[in-house]
């Protein structure tokens, strides 16, 4: 629709077009790969996993679970505050664009030190959206450790328990450490 071009600036559209095509050559290339191969990967460790020990596999899960629905909302987090920071940088490549375009217009009027103000503002919303997008990150990097380290911390626990019952095999529970790591 021509409103939208009426609309939106031209600097946003081509850092929109920009980011929108490394997204997609991403995607279809580096993204399915390694999901299918982390997907194979995954299904294998946890029937050898099954296999050694099924009570050791349900703690270790009950570590994994956790992690996995915050994966999910996390992920919706960060999609949403990305697509945010795109925005914000489409609006500063708009400004820069416009200003140089238009230099001859900014210093016949002496807007110089508004064009800075503006792009100083932009650039600080991008900043600021950053630091929440990191803070994000490191919050559900130290939860990720915690709920792995601890389901670690578990299975060796338990697993001590059931070699000294006879259970289990030390050496198998080795392998199930290296399997579950």
């Amino acid at each position: 629709d021509i409103a939208f071009f009426d609309e939106t600036k031209t600097g946003e559209i081509l850092s929109r077009i920009s980011s929108d095509c490394g997204v997609i050559k991403d995607g279809l290339s580096t993204n399915i790969s390694m999901f299918i191969r982390t997907f194979i990967v995954i299904i294998a460790t946890l029937l050898i996993c099954l296999y050694i020990s099924v009570k050791l596999t349900l703690i270790t899960l009950g570590g994994i679970i956790p992690i996995v629905f915050c994966a999910v909302f996390y992920s919706i987090k960060v999609r949403v505050l990305a697509k945010a920071v795109q925005d914000k940088k489409a609006i500063l490549g708009n400004i820069s664009t416009e200003s140089i375009g238009n230099i001859r217009t900014v210093k016949a009027f002496s807007n110089e030190r508004r064009e800075v103000v503006l792009f100083k503002k932009t650039n600080e919303e991008v900043y600021q959206l950053g630091r929440v997008m990191a803070i994000w990150a490191g919050g559900f990097s130290f939860f990720s450790a915690v709920s792995m380290n601890g389901a670690i911390a578990l299975v060796m626990y338990e697993g001590s328990k059931q070699v000294e019952e006879g259970n289990i095999t030390v050496g198998a529970i080795s392998a199930f450490l290296l399997y579950m790591l």
